[in-house]
């Protein structure tokens, strides 16, 4: 029991103690193999992330998603919410070039 609050309940600089690190298995939204493509999957799964400031997301499991999903993950969200830090782990190449496509800047 120590080991898991000491992972995730690390102390603040207030001296306080509270919940800032969650992990979440990302092929848990995915319904019977189903690709994770749309914006309100990708509402569903970011509900509630700003109360941490780090999230890992663990897409072990997962092939693909789309870019309506990254795009309303990992750069709408983010973007609304700077103090929380998004950190997908388990990636396959195509994942990888999709997170990279939505949050990378357009050239002027």
């Amino acid at each position: 029991m120590k080991e898991v609050f000491d992972r995730f309940v690390p102390e603040l600089e207030s001296g306080e103690f509270g919940f800032q690190r969650t992990t979440v298995p990302v092929k848990l939204l995915q319904h019977e193999g189903d690709a994770l493509v749309s914006r309100s999957q990708a509402k569903r799964l970011i509900n509630r992330f700003e109360i941490f400031r780090e999230v890992i997301l663990d897409f072990d499991g997962v092939k693909l998603i789309g870019q309506p999903f990254a795009d309303e993950v990992f750069r709408v969200f983010t973007n609304s919410h700077p103090d929380t830090h998004l950190y997908p782990v388990n990636t396959n190449e195509d994942i990888d070039k999709m997170i990279k496509h939505v949050t990378s800047k357009p050239k002027l």
